[in-house]
């Protein structure tokens, strides 16, 4: 009987949970509909911002270990 009641309070938790997830999915799907060409690029130019940013920090960790020639990576210039 103890188990029964446990899996019941377990159910509700998860659904509980689930409906939450549901309600932040939904809104920010909606604050997505809302966007409009200018808030796009916005979002596109910082978005290669955080990449440029990820690939600089990725790229000095791996030179210090002498992995990678930053001489190299200057000439290329991916950022």
């Amino acid at each position: 009987m103890e188990n029964s009641k446990i899996q019941e309070i377990i159910e509700k938790q998860m659904l509980t949970v689930a409906k939450a997830m549901e309600d932040k999915i939904d809104e920010e799907i909606h604050a997505l509909d809302q966007l409009d060409l200018d808030d796009l690029e916005v979002l596109r130019e910082r978005s290669c911002l955080e990449l440029c940013v990820f690939f600089l920090v990725i790229t000095v960790f791996w030179s210090s270990y002498g992995l990678v020639d930053l001489n190299l990576v200057k000439k290329v210039g991916f950022c």
